[in-house]
């Protein structure tokens, strides 16, 4: 079932765009891997490739997996028609791809734009239902996967927290700021700072705030906030390094002053 979905999928990105894919294939001979240009796919998950030596078949039960190392034209057009806020178009071509197959650091990179289409719509259980199943579904290549579970770990979070579900929002913050992944994770920290310091956890609120002080970039989204509460908190509770993190907030983000 599963080979099936895969050329199910294969088929409708070289159907509908008729574009060549850069791909990692990985055989079930010796482990061996193959990088190559992917022609097309039928819908019994036979392969069409081009190497250096020309164009060959690969036959569906003589390999393991796929990953993609460009992103497919699928993905572009969708990322395009949600640009115009066409969402209806957008979510025709996503839905095939929600219904799962083993191509590395797609599915959860599918689910998120399915999930941002949604939230367009402003369907928030909808967005949340494409998105639970990468909850326990461990990311199988995390340097090309994480950037995707962390945006959406913040997207639950951001939508239980909106539904007043602190219950469910602060667990899927903190999976989000683990990840380590600064366009997400940063904001993640700042939540989970300020929500310690309302419960008056200054030592909680602290560690989740420094993490964004010392781990990203001065550019990093929520950094500048997150080091104004850190004085904030110093100041409040007379801490002796109160002077060199408010030299620090001066020094790099004067405009605060």
């Amino acid at each position: 079932m599963r080979r099936a979905l895969t050329a199910v999928f294969m088929f409708l990105c070289f159907s509908l765009f008729g574009e060549a894919v850069d791909a990692v294939v990985f055989l079930k001979a010796h482990c061996d891997r193959l990088d190559v240009k992917l022609l097309g796919a039928d819908l019994q998950g036979n392969l069409s490739i081009q190497e250096k030596n020309g164009a060959s078949v690969i036959s569906a039960d003589s390999y393991r997996f796929v990953r993609l190392t460009q992103k497919p034209a699928l993905f572009i057009k969708a990322e395009e028609l949600l640009k115009k806020n066409d969402n209806a178009a957008a979510g025709k071509l996503v839905t095939p791809l929600l219904t799962g197959y083993n191509f590395h650091n797609a599915e959860a990179r599918a689910r998120v734009l399915a999930a941002r289409i949604k939230l367009e719509a402003k369907q928030l259980t909808a967005a949340l239902n494409c998105l639970k199943p990468l909850l326990d579904k461990p990311a199988a290549d995390p340097e090309n996967e994480n950037f995707f579970y962390a945006e959406a770990f913040l997207m639950m979070a951001d939508i239980y927290r909106t539904r007043k579900s602190l219950n469910e929002a602060m667990p899927l913050y903190r999976r989000c700021a683990e990840l380590g992944v600064p366009e997400f994770s940063a904001q993640a920290n700042l939540i989970l700072g300020r929500n310690a310091l309302g419960q008056k956890n200054y030592d909680d609120a602290l560690r989740y705030l420094m993490r964004n002080v010392f781990l990203y970039k001065h550019g990093t989204p929520a950094r500048r906030e997150s080091l104004k509460c850190v004085v904030d908190i110093m100041a409040k509770n007379r801490d002796e390094r109160l002077k060199t993190f408010k030299n620090m907030l001066a020094r790099e983000y004067p405009e605060v002053q």
